[in-house]
């Protein structure tokens, strides 16, 4: 979901929408965010697990992690809780970057070092591949991850996982895709630069996209049967934000109200659908 500054802690958005500061005069609302992890590499996919706790990935040292905000430590230590406990989940992931958990516990995830999306049982056997190439060619590096409301996963796919980005790519494009009901990818979109971040509306009818490249947000509208028929930006998230901050725009999740929350520049940018930025959790380090 990036390649920028490593975020070396998991941040806690719910407690901080609490801390609203009344007072700013600036068009959107800041709050701080709250640190529940340190001493990790680099974070990404965090996902809540229907058990009662997060799931999420640290990609250099192949795990994935396990924070609970209540339970003791368990096995070896994946990184420093500020908060809860922390706890090593899975170890040799392959690159694992997003991360998906459904209704029954089964784990999602994007092996961005196998290039490959594949699914786990709930107690962390497989995996199963669900997709590692398009039109007979391997894909780029998958990213991130979404189910819509038709139960059908979509997938980004941009090359941040190859060397130097290029070597071993053999699409010719950065494309999002969607696993059809007989679970084969369909090419969804390939004329974003570097197709990162993705959700979508609790309605099913609108998928968001972060492109990397460009640091902007873009909607795409979808028909009765689920297929994009209008595509337009959404949002700008480098110049929502006034000053200098690292990072342009990565990892996404939609809120049930459809409040859409993207990592970017400032930290954590929730927009209302309407494409209004409303508030900005402050990150102490690149989203």
């Amino acid at each position: 979901m990036k390649t920028k500054l490593p975020l070396f802690g998991l941040l806690l958005l719910s407690s901080a929408l609490n801390a609203a500061d009344e007072k700013s005069k600036l068009s959107f609302k800041e709050y701080p965010a709250e640190l529940l992890v340190t001493g990790c590499t680099f974070t990404e996919g965090p996902a809540w697990h229907p058990d009662g706790y997060v799931l999420f990935t640290d990609i250099p040292r192949n795990m994935i992690l396990k924070w609970n905000p209540e339970g003791k430590a368990e096995g070896s230590m994946g990184g420093v809780p500020k908060v809860g406990s922390i706890s090593i989940f899975m170890e040799n992931t392959e690159g694992a970057n997003g991360l998906l958990v459904d209704s029954e516990g089964r784990i999602t995830a994007c092996q961005q070092g196998a290039r490959r999306v594949v699914r786990f049982a709930k107690d962390g056997s497989g995996p199963e591949v669900l997709a590692d190439s398009y039109n007979g060619k391997k894909l780029n590096s998958p990213n991130d991850l979404t189910l819509g409301r038709d139960g059908l996963l979509w997938f980004t796919d941009p090359p941040f996982g190859l060397p130097k980005q290029t070597e071993g790519k053999e699409q010719e494009f950065d494309g999002v895709y969607r696993l059809d009901r007989d679970g084969k990818p369909e090419l969804m979109i390939k004329n974003l630069k570097r197709p990162n971040g993705i959700g979508i509306a609790p309605l099913g009818r609108r998928v968001y996209i972060g492109d990397s490249a460009t640091t902007k947000l873009y909607v795409h509208y979808l028909d009765s049967k689920g297929n994009i028929k209008a595509s337009e930006e959404f949002a700008d998230v480098k110049a929502n934000v006034p000053g200098t901050f690292a990072g342009w725009v990565d990892g996404l999740k939609i809120a049930p109200d459809g409040t859409i929350l993207a990592s970017a520049p400032g930290g954590i940018q929730c927009y209302h659908p309407n494409g209004k930025l409303e508030a900005v959790v402050r990150t102490p380090e690149p989203a």
